[in-house]
């Protein structure tokens, strides 16, 4: 299971990059939305550094390496099978006979 720390949401956006290189960012629009004094240059900037990230993660797989698959299910306690049921008496109105009759 993934911690998401910082670090791992770095690495996160660097796998992202990596995944894609053909991808365009507009830096302009990503320090618009971004806000807080961001600025092309700054933005432009983190991203040398996320695109490094990238180069070395691409560089780390294996060509045609698939991701693990979910985890298996742990077995319950409880067995496969239904527990068996009891048998109806053959004759399932024999109790309400007796009923009728009062």
């Amino acid at each position: 299971m993934v911690v998401w720390t910082a670090e791992n949401c770095q690495r996160l956006l660097a796998a992202l990059v990596s995944a894609h290189p053909e991808l365009k960012l507009d830096y302009n629009a990503i320090a618009v939305l971004f806000g807080q004094g961001a600025t092309y240059d700054s933005i432009a900037h983190r991203f040398r550094h996320i695109r490094a990230e990238a180069k070395t993660l691409r560089a780390q797989v294996k060509p045609g390496a698939a991701p693990p698959g979910p985890p298996r299910r742990r077995k319950s306690g409880a067995p496969n099978t239904p527990r068996k049921a009891a048998k109806p008496s053959g004759n399932a109105h024999a109790g309400t006979a007796d009923m009728e009759g009062e």
